[in-house]
């Protein structure tokens, strides 16, 4: 039966056929629900490297014992609702133009989409990160060229607590300039690029200095 509404039962049935998928060995690089504008409905879209080199029949064959057994979460979908693809498909190459993921499976809301996985893994303007050693999470809001390759500008996620003063005067920082082996990728929706230029409140928050305009890392406190 075609879907017109997407609601969150549908949402967790897409989820737990792509884990189950996966756990009887099929890789998954893309994973959504996606509306076609001119007839209204939705549909799971699940990409497979294996489909260039096997085709399509292996992974609905397995899609078809996953949705056979029992589980009040995923006996509402049918073989209908699902799409397999390919990872050099138009739909799914259009899709990861517009957000990309790590192998973590998320909840990403696009206009049009619902995305699990768009298997990308690169560090862009917006982009969800963790600060690697640390475990911070934060999103870039800059980039900035350097001699030494880009420095990302990132702000922390702060909690009220965070936010608070500890003594009067101190608070922790709210962002940093990283390179990009600090960063641990999680996901990005793009919505356009960022800033031509830095923002000064952005420049103070993540301990980077404005010149003539362009924005440069400074050196590291040695203190």
């Amino acid at each position: 039966m075609d879907k017109t509404t997407l609601v969150e039962r549908d949402l967790d049935a897409g989820l737990q056929v792509v884990r189950r998928l996966e756990d009887k060995g099929i890789s998954v690089d893309l994973a959504a629900w996606l509306k076609d504008d001119e007839a209204g409905t939705w549909q799971l879209i699940v990409s497979s490297p294996s489909v260039a080199t096997s085709g399509a029949r292996p992974v609905y064959d397995v899609l078809d014992s996953v949705l056979r057994e029992k589980s009040d979460v995923i006996d509402q979908l049918s073989l209908d609702d699902i799409v397999v693809a390919e990872p050099d498909e138009r739909i799914v190459r259009e899709l990861k133009t517009r957000v990309s993921t790590d192998n973590g499976l998320y909840r990403l809301r696009l206009h049009n989409a619902r995305v699990y996985r768009a298997l990308g893994n690169t560090v862009d303007y917006g982009a969800r990160v963790r600060v690697r050693g640390t475990d911070r999470l934060g999103t870039v809001r800059g980039i900035v060229p350097t001699p030494r390759g880009p420095r990302y500008l990132v702000l922390y996620d702060l909690t009220p607590e965070q936010l608070r003063p500890l003594d009067g005067s101190f608070r922790p920082p709210v962002g940093q300039d990283h390179a990009a082996d600090d960063l641990e990728f999680l996901y990005v929706v793009r919505t356009g690029g960022g800033p031509e230029r830095i923002p000064q409140w952005l420049a103070e928050a993540t301990g980077v200095s404005t010149l003539a305009g362009t924005a440069v890392a400074s050196p590291p406190d040695q203190n």
